[in-house]
């Protein structure tokens, strides 16, 4: 493949099979992006997400029980 060839249809193939969820946001805090992956985690569509500021999800706190839904289910401290 060329890397003019390289598309956003080829980055969502890749991310969308990833094991790590991914949010994307603008300069402003804006999403832009999320994989298949955070939606499976978060349990959140992205239809709901895309577009909305990141200080929403922080005000409304579907951050904060997300970060500690995962914790309690992977044990890991740094979540």
């Amino acid at each position: 493949m060329k890397q003019e060839d390289f598309s956003f249809k080829t980055l969502q193939a890749i991310t969308d099979n990833l094991y790590i969820g991914i949010y994307v946001t603008d300069g402003f805090g804006k999403a832009i992006y999320i994989n298949k992956t955070f939606e499976d985690i978060s349990l959140l569509k992205k239809e709901d997400l895309l577009g909305h500021d990141i200080n929403e999800l922080v005000k409304k706190n579907i951050l904060l029980h997300l970060l500690l839904y995962l914790r309690s289910t992977q044990n890991n401290p740094l979540l």
